[in-house]
Order: structure tokens, then C-alpha cells, then sequence
């Protein structure tokens, strides 16, 4: 019985333990399906997320296949799982360089390599697309721990070329403030630099560091320094001011400039922007042209010549430093030299009215040249085999030596020099400036007793010095940006479009060739073949604009461009400054030194000027010129018998005939005595013979008023200057005078 009871107990017991292992079957596959749904819904939340973000994902398994890429991976590189099955496909078709596809799989190595004691950081590439076109990416690789890497792509590229774009837009706001003359600043209301150019700091002599602890009104002193705060308060009152003060650098220096200043708004804050110009060659310029204009007055002013030459110095001296000037005026009856001026340091032998021979002299020497002579010894043996009589003065410490012809009707009458303690005192610049004060004297010299000149002079005098008194002031300059292949505006500013009449839309929609005027064309040519081909950096000219009401404004650019040698030409940043003030005023003064006073018409100089001008430009225009030689016959009778005064008059009534028988746009010219020439600008339509006949027939017509006790006669002789065979001026002026005395000759052997 006992058998039986245990082994149904057995029984029980296994039945049990089946039972159990039954219940924790179903217990494990319970938890078997509540996983695999909470898998399957990790899943879909995961593929839930990765379908809806912007950011590329794929998941590569650890054999290097891809399982998986999201929609945005497909939309950011156009590839799916057929085009890039596995790691090696994507690495051949993302990055075709072979040597940048060598860097990027060194790198991801690495970053396998490193898994799990380091965390694997993100990495940049530039991958090629299906598409063919290039993008940035930032990779960010995270391995799961089934081994699997699950690889995340965020596309840069657009945010890559805009901060490119920020990049280049600064670099050329560098360009554009560095390439600007004299000095930009932008401060805000406390007075605190927030950027300059490099030319402030070189001007100041002030470092970036040094500049970020200076305030605008720094750079100046005394009033001058009061004068700049208030203009700086107007600027951020009313919106703009300017003004001219001394500006001191750190050294102690100061030059005068000219300042502007616009208040703009910065993240909702005023600010002051603008641009400070040197004026100083503005200045001297204008310093120059008044003690000029105050010469010339004085030298009218008064018949005293004694008043005028030392009146004369004081004011010469504010241009020229001496430490001797004197006037020597030549006896040519006795070919002697007359000291009749001296002042500064005494030099034996050479005081006023001491006189001495004219031979071996420098009165001979510019009687021949007609120019100015400078000299710099460094020892008396120099002198002594050039100007022996100069060796005593440069013994009196003169070091420096500078003298100027005294020319009057095209004769030597006299020679102005300046003597100096400091050696090589005088350049260049100096001895034309010295010319011209030379032939302002030399006229009062000669004519202080003729006071009907004097008196017309004083009024030419005094009406030019009204001209220059109502100079306008110096206006803000000019800048544009242009395409250099062009010529197309791309910028310009407010300045710039005053200068030349035109609105800001106007100027983008033309370009610097439609407002350069057509002869200045040319001008740009030789300097930007040097500028293409890195020889200079960039340079200056001065040609003139036509602004659209057909006036023409004279402007110095400087051209500048926004290319760095060796890239394709792009664009030029383009500076100007108007100068048609100082060319109008350069005009004037030329104009005063070219005119024969007694007949106000040209004089040689005047005439060979521009006469060589009109060469070239016949040249340019193959057009013929007509150059007529004339000569008064018998003015040294008229002077003998009548008296100079006479004779003055029938030079007078020459120029006259002249005037009525040639065009106003011929150059009328009194060449030196009894002789004139006139060039005829436009000879294409001139007959020889109709010409001679309207000239004989003014003549005739003056004798014929019987006003004269003589019979105004002339002589002439005509040459063509044709383009084809072109000659020099020298050679055409010898054969209208071959020509003219050829006919003097015939009308004498007549009369015989």
C-alpha cells in the first residue's frame, strides 16, 4: 500500500512542478510580448521622430550596412538605401577626392576607435550630393550598445555662406575706410571710438589700444578744441556739421583739416560718422594765391617804386625764406648790373647801387636761357669756375642760391635773386613760384612811370582779388564703387552725385565713361594696365566730369582696387575731390603771366603754350593749322621820328588789325618787339589769298582815317602745319618767317 501512496505522491509532485513550469511559460511570454510591444512602439516613436526632424539621421549595423536613412537625410544628400547599401559606397560617392575621402575615414576610424572611454565628437565635411552639388555638414555619430552607430546630419551650409557673405561684407567695409583719403572715425554719444581707419592711426600716431582711450575733442587744443565740441553737439543735434581745426598728433604736430561729421543710428543709439581731409596743400594754396594777389596789388598801388620793392620783400618772404633778396637791373647801354634792391644779410661789392660788370654774370647767363637757375654748392671751388663773383657771398655763409628772370616785352630787364643760409633751401617748386613773382615786379619795373598801365592793372588787380575772395568752401569728397570692366556704378554717394548734378538712381544706371568728358577717355589707360598687372597699388589723376547739365567739373580720383593680384578684376573703389576751383584759379594765374601788357594780346610764352597744345590736339583730330608770321614794317622810323610813345601806338593798332581780320578762336600773339603770330585753329577752309586781301583791306582801312603822321604798313608770311607730315613748332615758326621776310624783301626791292 505503501508503494502505491509514494508513487502517486511522485505524481502529485511533478504534476506540481509541470504546473509551475507551465505558469512561468506563460509568465515569460507574457513579459516576451509586453517587450516586443514596447519595442515595436520605441520604434515607431523613434521613426515617428526621425520622419518629422530637419535633421538627416541613418543607422548602420556593425557590419557596415545601412539599415535605415529618415526622409530629411534623403532630401539633405537626394541618396537612399539603394544608392549607399553600405559604409564603403557611401565613403566612394560623398567624397569623390580620393585624398579627402583618405582624411575622412582616418577620422572615423579614430572616432571608432576611441568608442566607449571617449566620447566620439561631431566633424564638418563637405559632402557631394546626388546631385552633384557640394554641402557642409556637421556629422554627429552615436553607437548604441547593439554596436550599431546611429549617425546624425545637420546641413550648414546656408548658415556657412552667410557667415561667408558677413565675412566678405566686412572685409570690404575695411576696404572701403582704409582706401578712403585722410582719416575716418564713428564714435558714439559719450565720445568713445568705435572704428577708424588705419590712416587715423598713422596720422596720430595713436595705437588701435591708445585710440580706444581717446575721445574726438583730444586731438586739438584751445579754442580750436571748444570750436570742435560744439560742432560735434550740432551734429547730433541737427543731423551733420563740419568744420576746419588744426589736428594735433602725439608727437605735437598739427596740419589743418577739414572735418565732417553725420550722425547716424546704431542699434537704436546716435552716432557720429565721418571723414577728416589734410587741407594743408589747400591752405598753402590759398596762403599763396592771396599773397600773391596782395603783390600785385601793392605793386599797382603806388608809382614809388622804392615803396614797392620793400613792400615786395616783406610780403615775398611769407612764401619764399631768404636771408638776402635782391633786384639787379641790367644797363645794357653799359653792360653793367645795378643793385637796386637789397635786403638781408651784406654782401661786399653787392649793396644797393653798387654796380658791376654783366659779363660772366647770372644776369648774362638767364639773358640767354630766359629761366630760372638754382644752385647748391657744397664748396667755393664750384663757383669759382661757374659765378666768380659769387664765391664772397657763399664765403657770407649763403648756401643757397635761386634767381629768376625779370622779363618785360620779351626782354631781360633785370633778374631777382634769393639768397639762403640753409643748404639746398629752394626746389623746384620754389623757382616757378619765384617766376611768377618775378614777371609780377618785373612789369612794375619796367612801367613805373606809365601810370594809365598802372592804373588798368590796379583794376585787373582788384577784380581778380575779388574772384579769389569769393572762393567757395571746400566741399566733402566724392566716393564710388564700380565694376572695373564696366565702368558701372555700383554705390555712390550724396557727394558725389552734387558734384555732377545727377540723382543717386541716375548714377547706378550710368557709368564713369558717360560722365568723363571725352578727352580725359584716354587718361585712365596707362595707369590701369599697371594696376592689372600689380605694378602699383593704385593710383591718381585729374580729368574732368561733365555733370548733366553740360557743365564741366575738374576732379582728382584716386582709384583703388577691391581685388586682391592675382584674382579675376572686379571692382574699383573710386575717391573724388573736386578741384575745379584751384583749376579755375591756375587758369587765372596763367593767364596773368601770358599776356603782353601793351597789346593784351599773348605774349611768346603764352603763344608757344598754347600753340603746342593745339599741335597735339591736330595731331589727335588730323586737322591743319595755319601759322602766320607778321611783322610791323618800319617801327624803328616810327620810334626815331615820333617818339616811343608813337610807337607804342602803331604796336597798338597792329594788334588791332590783327584782331579784326582773325577768328576769336585763333592765338593772337605779340612775339617781341615789332613782331606777332597767329596760329589759325581750324585752317581746312582758309584760302591764302582771301586772307592777305582781308588783311591789306584792314589795313587800308585804318590808314585811311589819316589819324597817323605814318602809313601803318605790315609784312607776313604764312606756313600749314599738316598732320599727315608734321613738323615741330620751332621748324613751322621758321617757315612762316622765311615766308614773311621773303615778302618784306620783295616790297622793298619794289620800292627800289
Amino acid at each position: 500500500m505503501r508503494e502505491p501512496s509514494k508513487a502517486k505522491q511522485t505524481l502529485v509532485n511533478e504534476l506540481e512542478s509541470l504546473k509551475q513550469r507551465i505558469q512561468e511559460l506563460e509568465h515569460a511570454e507574457s513579459d516576451r510580448k509586453r517587450a516586443e510591444e514596447a519595442l515595436k512602439a520605441s520604434e515607431e516613436r523613434f521613426r515617428t521622430l526621425s520622419d518629422k526632424t530637419p535633421l538627416g539621421m541613418c543607422l548602420i549595423d556593425s557590419d557596415g550596412r545601412y539599415e535605415y536613412v529618415n526622409p530629411a537625410f534623403v532630401k539633405i544628400f537626394g541618396y537612399d538605401l539603394s544608392d549607399i547599401p553600405t559604409g564603403k559606397e557611401w565613403f566612394r560617392t560623398a567624397y569623390p577626392d580620393p585624398e579627402y575621402r583618405r582624411e575622412v575615414m582616418a577620422d572615423w576610424k579614430e572616432d571608432l576607435s576611441s568608442y566607449p572611454n571617449l566620447e566620439i565628437k561631431p566633424r564638418i565635411y563637405e559632402v557631394r550630393c546626388k546631385g552633384g552639388d557640394f554641402r557642409t555638414i556637421i556629422f554627429r555619430p552615436v553607437t548604441l550598445p547593439s554596436e550599431k552607430q546611429l549617425i546624425i546630419y545637420e546641413d550648414i551650409t546656408d548658415r556657412k555662406r552667410a557667415e561667408e557673405v558677413m565675412q566678405e561684407e566686412k572685409t570690404l567695409s575695411e576696404s572701403i575706410i582704409n582706401s578712403l583719403p585722410g582719416i575716418f572715425y564713428l564714435f558714439d554719444a559719450q565720445g568713445k571710438f568705435l572704428r577708424w581707419n588705419r590712416n587715423f592711426e598713422i596720422v596720430s600716431g595713436y595705437s588701435h589700444k591708445e585710440m580706444l582711450e581717446r575721445h574726438p575733442s583730444d586731438f586739438f587744443a584751445g579754442k580750436e578744441k571748444e570750436l570742435v565740441q560744439e560742432r560735434i553737439r550740432d551734429t547730433f543735434v541737427n543731423g551733420e556739421a563740419n568744420v576746419e581745426a588744426r589736428f594735433i598728433s602725439r608727437n605735437g604736430a598739427g596740419a589743418p583739416y577739414f572735418l565732417t561729421g553725420a550722425r547716424i543710428e546704431i542699434n537704436g543709439q546716435p552716432h557720429v560718422m565721418g571723414l577728416g581731409v589734410d587741407i594743408s596743400d589747400r591752405k598753402r594754396a590759398e596762403q599763396e594765391i592771396a599773397i600773391l594777389v596782395e603783390i600785385r596789388w601793392l605793386i599797382s598801388s603806388t608809382l614809388d617804386i622804392e615803396e614797392v620793392y620793400e613792400r615786395f620783400a616783406v610780403e615775398v618772404r611769407k612764401l619764399i625764406p631768404f636771408d638776402r633778396i635782391t633786384i639787379n637791373l641790367n644797363n645794357h647801354d653799359q653792360n653793367t648790373i645795378t643793385v637796386a634792391y637789397a635786403s638781408g644779410s651784406n654782401v661786399p661789392g653787392r649793396r644797393l647801387g653798387d654796380s658791376f660788370p654783366l659779363q660772366g654774370s647770372i644776369n648774362e647767363a638767364l639773358a640767354r636761357t630766359k629761366t630760372g637757375m638754382l644752385l647748391h654748392p657744397t664748396s667755393a671751388d664750384e663757383l669759382t669756375g661757374l659765378y666768380p663773383h659769387l664765391v664772397s657771398t657763399f664765403q657770407k655763409g649763403i648756401s643757397s642760391f635761386m634767381s629768376v628772370p625779370l622779363i618785360y616785352r620779351d626782354e631781360l630787364i633785370g633778374v631777382l635773386h634769393f639768397r639762403a643760409k640753409k643748404p639746398n633751401a629752394y626746389t623746384e617748386q620754389d623757382l616757378q613760384l619765384a617766376e611768377r613773382i618775378g614777371g609780377q615786379i618785373a612789369g612794375a619795373i619796367a612801367n613805373a612811370q606809365l601810370y594809365t598801365g598802372l592804373k588798368k592793372t590796379e583794376m585787373s588787380l582788384r577784380e581778380s582779388e575779388g574772384r579769389f575772395r569769393a572762393l567757395v568752401e571746400q566741399a566733402a569728397v566724392g566716393v564710388a564703387e564700380i565694376v572695373m570692366e564696366t565702368g558701372q556704378f555700383i554705390t555712390v554717394n550724396r557727394r558725389l552725385c552734387e558734384m555732377v548734378g545727377r540723382s543717386e538712381g541716375e548714377m547706378l544706371a550710368t557709368t564713369f565713361h558717360a560722365i568723363t568728358h571725352p578727352e580725359d577717355l584716354h587718361l585712365h589707360e596707362e595707369k590701369t594696365v599697371l594696376l592689372l598687372a600689380g605694378k602699383i597699388g593704385h593710383y591718381n589723376l585729374e580729368k574732368r566730369y561733365l555733370r548733366k547739365d553740360g557743365e564741366i567739373v575738374w576732379v582728382n580720383i584716386e582709384v583703388s582696387p577691391l581685388w586682391k593680384p592675382g584674382e579675376k578684376p572686379g571692382r574699383n573703389m573710386i575717391v573724388v575731390e573736386d578741384i575745379t576751383e584751384r583749376k579755375r584759379m591756375e587758369a587765372e594765374m596763367r593767364e596773368m603771366s601770358l599776356r603782353d601788357l601793351l597789346t593784351d594780346l599773348y605774349n611768346r610764352r603764352g603763344f608757344i603754350t598754347l600753340a603746342e597744345q593745339q599741335l597735339k590736339a591736330a595731331n589727335r583730330a588730323q586737322r591743319p593749322l595755319q601759322l602766320t608770321f607778321i611783322d610791323c614794317d618800319g617801327l624803328k622810323g616810327i620810334n626815331d621820328t615820333f617818339g616811343h610813345e608813337e610807337g607804342d601806338r602803331a604796336l597798338i593798332d597792329t594788334a588791332n588789325v590783327l584782331r579784326q581780320t582773325f577768328r576769336e578762336s585763333d592765338i593772337i600773339a605779340r612775339l617781341g618787339g615789332d613782331e606777332f603770330a597767329v596760329l589759325s585753329i581750324d585752317a581746312a577752309d582758309m584760302n591764302p589769298e582771301d586772307f592777305s586781301k582781308r588783311l591789306q583791306e584792314n589795313i587800308d582801312v585804318g590808314n585811311a582815317k589819316g589819324t597817323r603822321p605814318y602809313t601803318l604798313a605790315m609784312s607776313w608770311g604764312t606756313a600749314v602745319y599738316d598732320p599727315g607730315s608734321p613738323l615741330s613748332l620751332d621748324e613751322l615758326m621758321f617757315s612762316a618767317d622765311k615766308r614773311m621776310y621773303a615778302q618784306k624783301i620783295g616790297k622793298s626791292n619794289r620800292r627800289n
